[in-house]
């Protein structure tokens, strides 16, 4: 789904969406 960068990242901090972390952001 279309999220904008930054906002991704922060839900991957918060560990809403598991494997962002290993994606290169």
């Amino acid at each position: 789904y279309k999220l904008c960068r930054i906002c991704f990242r922060e839900l991957a901090n918060e560990g809403e969406i598991p494997g962002v972390k290993k994606s290169s952001w």
